[in-house]
């Protein structure tokens, strides 16, 4: 009920559009990013056979039409399906080098239990269909909006938040790769939960990088006032905690890293 809901407000605000081979947009989405593509009817077809009737168009404007977003081997669009109601498809580019999304479908069920990754509804070769996360914001965007206003304990809890859910992932052993730039990775959404998204360019590894590559960027790398002078004073301290926790991270670590933070915060702000 909840999905439908969400599809009658996606509506309001965007245009629907029937999958269907004469329709422009379905082109358009299907194809990308060329005009036309020896693909389309496959892909109708397999859309259609999943329960999928419309894309909506909403977002930004990409070559006249407007989508969620896109990325090298894939472009991201709203849809509607007949069992699961809106939710965000993300479908391989017709010129993507990678063969497959069904890797991070894959992972996407695996971290489902975790309510870190929004949740899955079905993925198959070409396409991942998922949960779409509105309401949110960027994690860069929330933690200065949140220090601007002065809101230094929900600063402290989106921190608190973010590293307890990048150690529950290091230890379930999937390395993320990419939260070194974590800006449209890491989300902090109304109810004060967290996902993470993009899960394409994972790997298992044995010692997984997600919570230091974070911690990295907050302290070394994130240089939009007043961040990028928030830990200069504990960057020391810091790079001592992140080495220990490569070799071996543990729940006391993480406790310690999050009240050295949180130590700084109340300093600089009291």
């Amino acid at each position: 009920m909840d999905n439908i809901i969400h599809s009658e407000e996606a509506v309001l605000d965007g245009e629907l559009h029937p999958i269907s081979i004469g329709d422009d947009y379905t082109r358009f989405v299907l194809c990308f990013p060329y005009s036309r593509c020896d693909e389309l009817g496959y892909r109708i077809e397999e859309l259609i056979r999943s329960g999928f009737t419309y894309f909506v168009e909403k977002g930004s404007n990409v070559l006249g039409y407007k989508i969620i977003g896109k990325g090298y081997s894939s472009i991201n669009v709203l849809a509607i399906n007949k069992y699961y109601g809106l939710g965000l498809i993300k479908i391989r580019r017709i010129d993507s080098r990678r063969r497959t999304l069904e890797y991070e479908g894959m992972i996407l069920d695996f971290l489902d239990i975790t309510g870190y990754v929004p949740r899955l509804y079905m993925w198959s070769k070409d396409y991942v269909f998922r949960e779409y996360l509105h309401n949110c914001l960027s994690i860069d965007k929330a933690l200065l909006k949140s220090i601007e206003e002065n809101e230094v304990d929900k600063t402290m809890n989106i921190i608190r938040k973010t590293l307890s859910a990048l150690y529950l992932i290091d230890k379930l052993g999937i390395d993320h790769s990419e939260l070194n730039r974590p800006y449209n990775h890491i989300y902090w959404c109304r109810g004060y939960s967290v996902k993470i998204i993009d899960w394409e360019s994972s790997r298992l590894r044995r010692k997984p990088h997600n919570l230091t590559s974070f911690v990295s960027f907050l302290v070394y790398r994130f240089k939009k006032k007043p961040f990028s002078e928030l830990f200069e004073d504990i960057r020391g301290e810091v790079f001592q905690l992140l080495k220990k926790y490569k070799s071996r991270p543990s729940a006391i670590l993480l406790k310690t890293i999050i009240r050295l933070l949180e130590k700084q915060l109340v300093l600089l702000h009291s």
